[in-house]
């Protein structure tokens, strides 16, 4: 990683209809505003008022929805520490422990206290955080030519996709395959003894379309 690059929460994000149309809410934001709502309204009755335009969002099964996410996102990267990043010798976690040692660090950036300490989904977790609970981090910073490579890579990719490029496959034979999208523009055809109006007599139809180069 270098200086300039960042983690984020480990917090799912619930897409919630509202009377506004739809958007995201992180579910430990929910899961509180229902028990909230419930003590609230528990210590008086008239708190039912407020609450009613909030917990019509709330459709069935989505409080247990929520819970199983929050379980799910920590449990997959618990997972995926202890098979992959933990195994590494140099990090020198022993075998019986590699399970425990992946829990405490999928619960650092995903549990309700983790909620708490980070409060938002955009919240950048740096270099130095990481490093400190654990994660098997190296500095960019410290090999100049690992960043060199790293960055061109990265500029390459920014370049290309802010471009036509919507994909680009590549395999260990240096062929690849780029999908491009192009935009074009078609003129309408106007009919025969058939009057048109001025307001589309000047329109133009975009279409898209994606064509595949082979290199």
């Amino acid at each position: 990683m270098g200086d300039h690059s960042e983690l984020g929460p480990i917090d799912p994000q619930i897409l919630v209809p509202v009377p506004e149309g739809r958007r995201y809410a992180p579910a430990h934001a929910i899961l509180r505003d229902f028990y909230r709502a419930k003590q609230e309204c528990n210590e008086n009755v008239s708190n039912i008022a407020a609450w009613t335009p909030i917990l019509r969002s709330y459709a069935g099964g989505l409080i247990e929805f929520c819970h199983q996410q929050v379980k799910l996102s920590m449990e997959v990267v618990a997972k995926w520490l202890a098979r992959y990043m933990l195994c590494h010798a140099d990090l020198a976690v022993p075998e019986n422990q590699r399970e425990t040692k992946a829990l405490e660090i999928a619960e650092w950036f995903g549990s309700e206290e983790a909620y708490d300490r980070f409060r938002t989904h955009g919240r950048p977790i740096r270099y130095p955080e990481l490093k400190s609970i654990g994660l098997r981090v190296r500095r960019l910073e410290d090999d100049s030519q690992l960043q060199d490579a790293a960055l061109s890579i990265f500029h390459a990719n920014e370049i290309t996709f802010n471009g036509p490029a919507a994909k680009v496959i590549e395999n260990h034979l240096n062929h690849r395959m780029v999908v491009v999208e192009q935009n074009i523009a078609l003129n309408p055809q106007r009919q025969v003894n058939h009057p048109v109006s001025s307001a589309g007599s000047n329109a133009a139809l975009l279409s898209g379309s994606a064509n595949r180069i082979f290199a």
